[in-house]
């Protein structure tokens, strides 16, 4: 889907890409982003009462896949492409792979990329095929990993009302009775939900399984590992954005995503569980997907609670 794109790059490539000072996920540039995903979180936060089953008492029942997978690729649009998807998403028929095709189609010729692709070596490294193969890649990791990871972050804090709690007392620390939109320094007070969001991402790696071909023999801590060989992984490690000179260049950015989802969400709605982890069956697919919706109750009981200004 994403051919050669960052992470698929043999090392000569991906070395001289992920070292780009330039890069558009330099934590400098993310500094500038927090208003657009707080924007589109609390656009994630108001599409929730149309998006699922609504009680008399405006509380909502609502599969989170689908919302969370457009307030993803909302913002990586926005943000990493500098493109708004508003009136790009109304065609119901179109199907994942041809959405991110044609938005990355679209940036390569308007010439709207990200600024180390503008700056791209003059020495033919990265031709158009190359930037179209790094613009799918940016839309792909770039909103369904994430979206993944917060499908099934909502989940787990949904089943435990003592997490949640915690992260609700986190938040009235951070905002007080205030409905203010979250900025960069309050995200970075986030530590408990920093905390939850990982040990979520732990249970529940959007990419179970990060698969590199060995060409050569290699030693690791006195073990040596013949070439085109096969290995295993701890099933209880935490690398879920990978690890080393190949690990994810958008992790800052992702964690700020999902903190910037979580508190608006938990400023509105008290989470309550309908999915639970015993009810998941797992399908091979590029992410962590479930075969079938994962349903998240949402009660406005703990916004009114908690946050008496609204």
């Amino acid at each position: 889907m994403a051919g050669d794109g960052l992470p698929h790059k043999r090392w000569p490539k991906m070395a001289a890409a992920s070292q780009d000072p330039d890069s558009g996920v330099h934590f400098n540039i993310l500094r500038h982003f927090s208003e657009v995903l707080e924007e589109n979180s609390l656009r994630l936060a108001d599409k929730l009462e149309a998006a699922g089953d609504v009680t008399a008492a405006g509380d909502v029942t609502a599969d989170v896949v689908p919302l969370l997978s457009e307030y993803t690729l909302h913002s990586i649009c926005e943000t990493a492409m500098g493109t708004k998807l508003d009136d790009e998403q109304k065609d119901e028929g179109r199907v994942y792979k041809e959405a991110i095709h044609k938005v990355g189609k679209f940036m390569v010729e308007s010439g709207s990329y990200v600024r180390f692709i503008n700056h791209r070596p003059k020495d033919g490294s990265i031709d158009d095929k190359g930037i179209q193969e790094e613009v799918d890649t940016f839309m792909f990791e770039g909103h369904d990993t994430t979206a993944t990871g917060l499908v099934y972050l909502l989940m787990s804090l949904a089943c435990d009302k003592m997490i949640q709690d915690k992260v609700v007392e986190e938040l009235k620390e951070i905002f007080g009775d205030s409905t203010r939109p979250a900025t960069m320094q309050d995200l970075g007070k986030m530590k408990y939900i920093d905390c939850c969001i990982k040990e979520s991402l732990r249970l529940y790696p959007p990419v179970p399984f990060i698969a590199r071909i060995l060409n050569e023999e290699v030693v690791l801590s006195g073990y040596t590992i013949p070439a085109q060989e096969q290995c295993g992984q701890a099933p209880l490690r935490y690398i879920p954005f990978s690890a080393g000179p190949r690990n994810c260049i958008g992790q800052k950015f992702a964690m700020l995503e999902m903190k910037s989802a979580v508190s608006s969400l938990l400023r509105k709605f008290e989470l309550q569980p309908v999915t639970r982890p015993e009810d998941l069956e797992f399908i091979s697919d590029l992410v962590l997907r479930n075969n079938g919706p994962v349903l998240v109750s949402f009660k406005k009981e703990l916004y009114n609670r908690f946050f008496s200004n609204v």
